[in-house]
C-alpha cells in the first residue's frame, strides 16, 4: 500500500511555487526587456515590453505547473502508477530530469526500493527511469546552471551521475540518504 509522507505543508509548497514562478517571470522579463530595448533602440519600449512579457511568461508557467505537476489521486494508487505491491512511497514531488540538453519535466518518487522519475507527456524525451537504492552511491545538493540552488545530484555506483531539479532539495537529500542508509546492514548484526 502506498502511504506518501507529506513533503511540506500546503502553504509552504504554494509559497515555493510562487517564488519559482516570480523568479522565472523576472528572469524572462529582464532578458526580453534588454532584447526589446536593443532591437527598438528605446529604453521605454524595452522596460514595458520586458514587464509585460515577464508577467505573461509567469502566468503561463503557473498555468503549466498547475496542469502538469498536480498529482491526481489515481497516480498515488500503486498499481496505476506502476509500483510493486510491497513498495511504499516515502517522498515524491515535481522534478525535472536532465537528459542531454533537455530538462525533462515530471515527477520524482522515492520508495523503499528505488528512486523513480516519470516524465509527464509534455516533453520531447518522455521516459520512466528507476534507480534501485542499492545502486545509489551518494546524493548531494547542486546548483542548476551553476547559480540556482535547486539541484539534486545522484551518484550511482557504476559512475553515472543523474541530475534533477526539485523543490526542497534539502529534504530530498535527507530522505534519500536516510533510506539508502537503512539498507546497509551492520556486519556485526549480520553475523548474529
Amino acid at each position: 500500500m502506498i502511504m506518501p509522507r507529506e513533503n511540506a505543508s500546503e502553504p509552504n509548497k504554494n509559497l515555493q511555487a510562487r517564488r519559482y514562478v516570480l523568479l522565472g517571470g523576472l528572469a524572462f522579463g529582464l532578458g526580453m526587456g534588454v532584447f526589446i530595448g536593443v532591437m527598438t533602440g528605446s529604453v521605454t519600449y524595452g522596460f514595458h515590453g520586458g514587464f509585460l512579457s515577464g508577467f505573461a511568461f509567469g502566468l503561463a508557467v503557473k498555468a503549466f505547473l498547475k496542469v502538469s505537476m498536480s498529482t491526481p489521486h489515481l497516480e498515488m494508487d500503486g498499481r496505476a502508477a506502476g509500483f510493486d505491491a510491497d513498495e511504499s512511497v516515502i517522498h515524491f514531488g515535481p522534478a525535472n530530469h536532465f537528459k542531454g540538453i533537455e530538462s525533462v519535466g515530471g515527477k520524482l518518487s522515492l520508495t523503499n526500493r528505488r528512486l523513480r522519475f516519470r516524465s509527464h507527456k509534455v516533453n520531447v524525451q518522455t521516459h520512466d527511469e528507476s534507480y534501485p537504492l542499492q545502486e545509489i552511491a551518494s546524493v548531494e545538493t547542486a546548483r542548476t546552471l551553476g547559480i540556482v540552488p535547486n539541484g539534486l545530484l545522484i551518484h550511482l555506483r557504476d559512475g553515472r551521475r543523474e541530475r534533477f531539479v526539485v523543490m526542497s532539495r534539502g529534504a530530498w537529500v535527507e530522505r534519500i540518504r536516510d533510506t539508502v542508509k537503512g539498507l546497509v546492514v551492520n556486519p556485526t548484526e549480520a553475523g548474529s
